[in-house]
């Protein structure tokens, strides 16, 4: 073996490493990338923990995660601080360390070129970048916990594959989908080495006992809580399933999270480049043009049409196990409701990855499919490119808003206020950030929200309400309502500070209520402009 081909898993893995540490500064914390943090800091709900010796470990954040993220990530956050490096550097790793161990499966069930093509191509995939690097899903540790599985069953340590495969329905329960595709594929493909397992009964009793020892936290869970995993994740409903294939479909190529998580030109306000990954992105952009899809729905037709190419090559069966795997999978998704997201269509991966780089392994001569993975490698690296272009330029957009960060300042410099949170996406991202300061105790799903408590928090004299501003709102109609039923108490709204982000768009207001003929009397008084925060 070739010293290059020795590097090869080491070098894909610093690669993804690289692209997603140039992202991690751009965006602010979002709500559900910080759910991890609420153990932490003391902000969830008691019913997901149990009591060992006079201990609370918590085992759930929510009915469908759990905490395996929060135990991996609780060192960093008590050493560094809640910081976006601290937060989103150990997902980065985790990432890293997928595509190293994708790299070994690959080599064992496919071949050496197989390995290098679908790590290369997996490491500077963007989809998987982004959101393995921001992790909202989460997403980071499915991955990593999949391939870690599959690696140890072909090595036949089935016991420990097993015990990663309930580890990763514990870290979050959305994992039945792989668990689908992976039953799917076993069947499908490996039937002979599954029914020569199946007539050992001490082996399929270690796989079993591994698998609920890993899954344990969840099913302890469930059992204090009956069906609550299921009751808050299982919708059944193929509604929207044509707007699903469209995700699937962007997802795939790279462009589903511009103006998810990147925001594009029509927001307007952009700004000068100033750091040095920005320049050299924005230099490049304008280059080569823009480029928001990359070409890896053109390799895996390809990969498709090429069937007899690799259909007596040693990938074969793992080929298809990818085939049935994604297919599997994304019908599992696909047929919950709330589900059909980037964060959820990537838990295909790698396996569209694996049947790709079997195909381009196949090629002859070998130029011809080098030549075309540096093509599909380099359309990658253009969509990546496009992104960090357009966070430099013009800023994260919506939920991954960089004024996130300014309105932490505020929040945790108002520890003697009560804060409410109103729309989404505002409250996990504070609780984190303000380490536990400042707490947030619920969010204020204005529409949903009953008219009572919605005056209560209007009355409060010690309360500061942040909202979004106008147009932003994530649910739409939340500060109409809450302004009305102001209105109707016989109080008026007194806006206090805008929050803008590093483009100097308008993003958040702090604002409070006081009684109107407050309002009136202090007229004449001379006004007190609202503070700007960026």
């Amino acid at each position: 073996m070739s010293r290059w081909a020795q590097a090869a898993p080491y070098l894909a893995a610093l690669l993804f490493v690289l692209l997603g540490c140039a992202l991690i500064p751009y965006a602010g914390i979002e709500g559900d990338e910080a759910l991890f943090g609420w153990p932490i800091y003391g902000v969830y709900n008691p019913a997901f923990e149990i009591t060992i010796l006079h201990q609370h470990v918590p085992l759930m954040v929510f009915p469908y995660i759990g905490t395996l993220k929060t135990f991996l990530c609780w060192p960093v956050l008590k050493l560094f601080g809640p910081n976006a490096w601290a937060v989103r550097l150990p997902a980065v790793l985790i990432g890293g360390l997928t595509v190293f161990v994708f790299f070994r499966w690959m080599e064992r069930v496919a071949g050496l070129r197989a390995a290098v093509a679908a790590s290369l191509l997996l490491a500077c995939d963007p989809s998987f970048i982004l959101t393995d690097t921001f992790d909202w899903g989460p997403v980071a540790m499915e991955h990593l916990l999949l391939v870690c599985a599959c690696l140890a069953i072909v090595s036949g340590r089935l016991t420990l594959g097993s015990f990663c495969l309930g580890l990763a329905l514990w870290n979050k329960a959305v994992f039945l989908w792989a668990l689908v595709g992976l039953s799917a594929g076993v069947l499908a493909v490996y039937f002979p080495e599954l029914r020569r397992v199946v007539t050992d009964p001490r082996r399929i009793a270690r796989c079993v006992a591994a698998f609920v020892i890993g899954a344990l936290p969840l099913i302890v869970y469930n059992m204090h809580s009956p069906s609550a995993t299921a009751q808050a994740n299982i919708h059944p409903s193929f509604a929207g399933f044509g707007n699903k294939l469209i995700s699937l479909r962007n997802t795939l190529d790279g462009a589903d999270l511009f103006n998810v998580i990147a925001a594009m030109d029509s927001e307007g306000s952009p700004k000068p480049s100033h750091s040095l990954p920005g320049r050299v992105a924005c230099a490049i952009a304008w280059a080569t043009g823009r480029h928001k899809h990359d070409l890896f729905l053109y390799g895996l037709a390809l990969a498709l049409l090429c069937a007899p190419l690799w259909w007596r090559s040693p990938g074969r069966r793992v080929a298809l196990f990818a085939i049935v795997f994604s297919v599997a999978a994304f019908l599992a998704m696909a047929g919950l409701r709330y589900t059909g997201a980037a964060h959820h269509i990537v838990l295909l991966y790698p396996m569209p990855h694996a049947l790709l780089g079997i195909a381009l392994s196949t090629f002859r001569p070998s130029r011809l499919g080098a030549s075309l993975l540096a093509i599909l490698a380099l359309a990658n690296l253009l969509v990546v490119n496009q992104y960090v272009a357009q966070l430099e330029r013009f800023g994260a957009y919506g939920l991954f808003t960089d004024a996130l960060n300014p309105l932490a300042d505020f929040a945790c410099a108002a520890r003697d206020k009560t804060l409410y949170a109103i729309d989404l996406g505002i409250r996990d991202s504070l609780n984190l950030t303000c380490a536990g300061r400042q707490h947030v105790d619920r969010e204020w799903m204005v529409p949903q929200t009953p008219a009572p408590e919605i005056q209560a928090m209007v009355a409060d004299p010690n309360g500061l309400i942040l909202d979004r501003t106008p147009g932003r709102e994530y649910f739409k109609g939340t500060t109409d309502r809450l302004n009305a039923a102001a209105r109707d108490a016989g109080y008026t709204r007194q806006l206090l500070a805008t929050i803008r982000d590093s483009n100097s768009r308008a993003q958040f207001e702090v604002f409070r209520f006081v009684r109107a003929e407050s309002a009136a009397a202090s007229v004449a008084a001379p006004a007190q402009p609202a503070s700007e925060y960026r």
